[in-house]
């Protein structure tokens, strides 16, 4: 397949690892992985635009919508800073619904663990679905309550 006709199938992010100081967007694909970072300027204003309780202005959202329509995705995959993943080496994928926040793990085989904090919990359930329906065999979902008062206490 070539590199300008590849498209992801599933963007998620704003995502955090590192206490808050690092900020990422994970792009899947179904023979790739791709954790994309934000630059300075991005987190500026993703930072800026939380502090002001304006979750839609998330300057990444751009970046992912070019990674889903296939918009030179050779700088997702190439970039110096991204970390290119095959999922091969993905043991398993886990939604985890926690009371303080929200995280995405991913387990390789090797025994590693890479641990994403979801800045925006309304988005869980949608990143929960995408997982779910992208890689069926390897999704797992924890801590998320079913019954309507665990989802109340749980938000």
């Amino acid at each position: 397949m070539a590199e300008e006709e590849y498209r992801f199938k599933v963007a998620i992010g704003p995502l955090t690892t590192s206490y808050g100081f690092r900020y990422w967007s994970l792009l899947f694909g179904v023979d790739r992985i791709v954790v994309y970072p934000y630059r300075q300027r991005e987190v500026f204003w993703l930072l800026v635009n939380n502090y002001l309780k304006r979750y839609d202005a998330d300057p990444g959202i751009a970046v992912r919508g070019e990674a889903m329509d296939g918009v030179n995705v050779e700088r997702f995959i190439r970039s110096r800073d991204a970390k290119s993943i095959d999922p091969s080496m993905v043991r398993r994928i886990e939604v985890v619904s926690g009371y303080s926040k929200n995280k995405i793990k991913i387990y390789f085989h090797s025994g590693k663990i890479d641990v994403f904090s979801i800045l925006n919990r309304a988005q869980t359930e949608t990143y929960r679905q995408s997982l779910r329906g992208l890689y069926p065999e390897k999704y797992i979902d924890r801590g998320h309550p079913s019954s309507w008062l665990g989802k109340i206490l749980k938000r």
